[in-house]
């Protein structure tokens, strides 16, 4: 039995060898570090907090950007994707009943708008929905991430290299003079 096996294994290799071409399992490129990916770590450790402003100057600008998307989408939608999470854990409405609320809301608010439009709102922002806060943070914080991270590898270096331009002290560069920070000048890089 073990004869026959290994006659096979000859016979396989020999004609692998004839008909299809040797693959190299690894490859014989040698990787260069610049290859790299960069994550945010990297980042801080090559431009110092430089690179953790401009990713979270991102951030402050990604947030309020997904609550508009979600708050464009309109109340409605946001209601039914709501219940449609609340049915999952056993507390939702059914779909025609959630169907009839929102007829019914939308013809209350026609027949106050008719009634009083010169009324004040009652609260400071009436537009302002926590649920759609939520869904905006859960896709800011879990798609826009891989936008945020490349945007601040491809923008950290001509921003700090700007800015070094400008007379700043910048990232992890040693000073002008080559004299290394000290410990009173190290966390003084605008001064």
């Amino acid at each position: 039995m073990a004869q026959t096996s290994r006659s096979w294994l000859l016979q396989r290799n020999a004609l692998s060898g004839r008909f299809f071409p040797r693959i190299r399992r690894q490859s014989t490129i040698p990787q260069s570090p610049q290859s790299k990916r960069k994550g945010i770590k990297e980042l801080v450790k090559e431009y110092g907090y430089s690179a953790l402003g401009i990713y979270l100057a991102l951030s402050i600008l990604d947030l309020p950007l997904c609550y508009w998307i979600v708050h464009t989408a309109g109340k409605e939608k946001i209601e039914i994707y709501e219940n449609k999470v609340k049915q999952y854990f056993g507390f939702g409405k059914s779909d025609e009943e959630l169907q009839r609320m929102q007829e019914n809301q939308k013809i209350e608010e026609a027949s106050q708008d008719a009634a009083a439009p010169q009324d004040p709102p009652m609260a400071m922002f009436p537009w302002f929905s926590w649920t759609e806060m939520v869904i905006a943070y859960g896709i800011h914080k879990s798609l826009f991430i891989f936008i945020r991270v490349p945007l601040t590898a491809a923008m950290t270096p001509s921003i700090v290299k700007m800015f070094r331009g400008w007379g700043f002290q910048m990232g992890n560069k040693v000073p002008a003079l080559g004299v290394p920070a000290t410990k009173k000048h190290k966390g003084l890089w605008f001064m």
